[in-house]
């Protein structure tokens, strides 16, 4: 079976970047995106769904919040646990699993993984 990949939606690429080498380092498959946009065309598409999307709020072209609501249109989609990182303190509506603060905590980010992606 093929291993079902996190997701990250990010539009600072560093931070991508980073995110990407970490996890995958752990042994993940890692598919990271710049803007909501990517990412849910691309989820669309998937057969194999993700463990988990670590989203950023503040994105062009699609930002996370209209991500999130496009994510919970889609039943197939509903269940995948989805982790907001944010620079902001900031309030979201729809359905997330928890919320980590950027500069991002490397050992909360692991933890959240583990516990989150269990297949």
């Amino acid at each position: 079976m093929k291993a079902r990949p996190i997701f990250i939606v990010e539009d600072d690429r560093d931070i991508r970047e980073n995110l990407q080498d970490l996890l995958e380092s752990e042994g993940y498959t890692v598919l990271a995106y710049e803007n909501g946009k990517l990412a849910f065309d691309n989820l669309l598409q998937l057969e194999i769904l993700p463990k988990m999307i670590f989203l950023d709020l503040m994105m062009p072209i699609m930002d996370g919040r209209t991500f999130l609501k496009e994510v919970q249109g889609v039943v197939k989609l509903q269940g995948i646990p989805i982790m907001v990182i944010t620079a902001g303190v900031e309030k979201v509506e729809g359905k997330i699993v928890g919320m980590m603060k950027k500069p991002l905590d490397i050992n909360e980010l692991l933890r959240a993984v583990t516990k989150f992606s269990l297949d």
